[in-house]
C-alpha cells in the first residue's frame, strides 16, 4: 500500500531519536511539538476533507512529506554538525503532511475506491498489508541511518514519497462528493478501458 511506504509511522516512532542525532537540546520538548503538529494535521484534515476533496488532500499531503524528507536529509548533509533547527521544522510539516492526508484518509479512500463485493475483505487486506509494511520499515531505519547515513537514509525515504506522489497523482481518483455506486461505476469503466 503507499501509505505505508512514505514510512510516516517509522519516522513518528524514531522522532525523539533523529531529534537527539540532529543535536536537539531537549527533545521530550521536541517531541512535545510532533505531538501538537499531529493533533493540528488531524484537525486540518476534518476541517478540509470535504472542502477541498480526498485527492488534493493526498497529493499535498505526500507533497510536503516528500519535501520536509529532502529538508530532513538536508539537516544532517554535515553528520558532524546537523542542523537541528531544520530536522525539527522539517519534521513538523512530515507530521503535518502525514496527518492531513494518509493518515485520516488511506481507509477512508480504500473503502471508497473497492467495488461492493470486495470492500471488507479489501479493506482489511490493506489495512492489514499497512501495519506489516509499517512493521518492516520500523526495524530497518536505525540500521539504514547506521549503515548509509541520516541524510541518505532520508533521501531513499523522500524518494519512496516522491514515487506515492507520482502514483497518487495517476492513480487515485476524487472520491469525495460521489456515491459509492458512482465509484463502482468509475472502476467497472476504467477496467473496461
Amino acid at each position: 500500500t503507499a501509505h505505508a511506504a512514505t514510512a510516516a509511522n517509522t519516522v513518528l516512532y524514531y522522532s525523539r531519536d533523529v531529534l537527539q542525532l540532529a543535536g536537539m537540546g531537549d527533545a521530550l520538548l521536541a517531541s512535545s511539538a510532533v505531538g501538537l503538529a499531529k493533533v493540528a494535521g488531524v484537525l486540518a484534515a476534518l476541517a478540509l476533507t470535504d472542502r477541498l476533496g480526498r485527492r488534493v488532500l493526498l497529493i499535498g499531503g505526500t507533497t510536503c512529506m516528500a519535501l520536509s524528507l529532502c529538508g530532513l536529509a538536508g539537516a544532517f548533509a554535515d553528520e558532524a554538525h546537523p542542523s537541528p533547527g531544520l530536522a525539527l521544522a522539517s519534521l513538523l510539516v512530515f507530521i503535518l503532511g502525514w496527518d492531513i492526508s494518509w493518515a485520516g484518509l488511506m481507509l477512508a479512500v480504500v473503502a471508497e475506491v473497492l467495488p461492493q463485493r470486495v470492500r471488507g475483505t479489501g479493506t482489511g487486506l490493506a489495512y492489514a498489508l499497512y501495519w506489516l509494511l509499517s512493521f518492516v520499515t520500523a526495524q530497518f531505519l536505525e540500521s539504514a541511518i547506521h549503515a548509509l547515513g541520516s541524510a541518505p537514509t532520508f533521501s531513499a525515504i523522500g524518494g519512496m514519497c516522491g514515487i506515492v506522489l507520482l502514483w497518487t497523482w495517476r492513480c487515485v481518483p476524487e472520491t469525495a462528493n460521489r456515491s459509492l455506486e458512482e465509484m463502482e461505476e468509475t472502476s467497472h469503466a476504467v477496467r473496461r478501458e
